[in-house]
């Protein structure tokens, strides 16, 4: 197996705060950061009393020239690139890795509170593809930027592309970054009819606002490293994932193999029933730990989120792991898709 590639910058945005500290310090103390979505300014009607996470304050992403996930993004990639300390002669020569689910419908087919866009824009801020372009342009990255859109995985498979490119010899730095802002009414209620919804993280899927972001690059320093990616595919369902766990338990023993044995698993764990039938006794040797009850479900950008949390040595308070060394980070999609990715620390 290739040495690992180094973590050499994270960043972190979700309703627990903005930046790494604030994620570190709301986790310690246990931070409740779940509310009814009435409590949220702007909040889409019908769902008033459904929980979810949201970013504060609200003005936070709301900028004339940018949609409010590019300004997601923009956070994320200022706090991850202060950490890396790229030279501009190493962002010239970088590339831009940008995964997402739900894309820029925030702002764009629903308006966010107190922004007023500007029109010439108008098309830049409904594509898909404004965030990475954003960072781009922002931060000097002169090499490709690519957008993965693979539902709950994108970010992870964000990162999986990433190693691929540095492993292929095409780059020697890249920025990985995801985001979601599902609160709005076209998503919401495209998952209340799809039945994903309810009341609390045990018994359905809490939907959340979230940002991340990765340097990843050939490093010798003391960094965390990126052991490895890893994807399957039931190729049975396309709601959910099959009841078979094969497919899975085929994709950790491939991982097993080619990282050994993980001190730590962090479970996709959306709260969705479906998700509970694939992911229950997995590993039932290893400790796990689960973000998703404090954070809430932020869709394309979770796992990204949970893997730089880990990779900070941020947990939930009584969910610490004994110093991890080896952690493997799962998500799941719609559709029957799985990705793992696995660090060193």
């Amino acid at each position: 197996m290739n040495d690992p590639l180094a973590i050499t910058g994270l960043g972190a945005l979700s309703a627990l705060g903005a930046g790494l500290a604030a994620h570190r310090e709301a986790l310690a103390s246990g931070r409740r950061v779940l509310r009814p979505l009435r409590e949220m300014p702007g909040a889409p009607e019908r769902f008033e009393d459904l929980p979810g996470g949201w970013i504060e304050p609200r003005d936070r992403l709301c900028d004339r020239k940018w949609s409010p996930s590019s300004m997601a993004a923009l956070h994320v990639a200022a706090e991850a690139l202060e950490a890396a300390g790229w030279s501009d002669a190493e962002r010239r020569r970088a590339a831009v890795f940008f995964g997402t689910s739900r894309g820029p419908l925030a702002g764009w087919t629903d308006p966010w509170p107190g922004r007023r866009g500007f029109d010439l824009l108008a098309a830049t801020n409904s594509l898909p593809a404004e965030p990475a372009a954003a960072v781009s342009a922002t931060f000097g990255i002169g090499g490709p930027w690519q957008v993965i859109s693979t539902g709950c995985c994108a970010g992870l498979d964000a990162l999986a592309n990433a190693e691929m490119w540095i492993r292929s010899g095409r780059i020697d730095r890249a920025l990985v970054v995801a985001v979601d802002l599902p609160l709005v009414a076209p998503v919401l209620d495209a998952y209340a009819r799809t039945g994903l919804l309810a009341d609390d993280a045990s018994a359905g899927m809490v939907p959340a606002e979230a940002a991340a972001a990765i340097c990843l690059e050939r490093n010798d320093g003391p960094h965390p490293g990126l052991l490895g990616c890893h994807a399957a595919s039931d190729a049975t369902a396309l709601l959910g994932s099959s009841d078979d766990p094969g497919c899975l338990a085929g994709l950790i023993d491939e991982a097993r193999n080619a990282h050994g044995e993980p001190d730590l698993f962090i479970p996709h764990a959306s709260g969705t029933l479906s998700n509970h039938r694939s992911e229950t006794d997995l590993m039932p040797q290893c400790p796990a730990v689960r973000y998703k009850p404090h954070t809430g479900h932020g869709v394309g950008a979770s796992g990204l989120l949970e893997l730089v949390l880990a990779c900070d040595g941020s947990f939930p308070a009584g969910e610490v792991p004994d110093h991890p060394s080896v952690i493997f980070k799962l998500a799941s999609a719609l559709g029957g898709r799985h990705s793992l990715c696995c660090v060193s620390r």
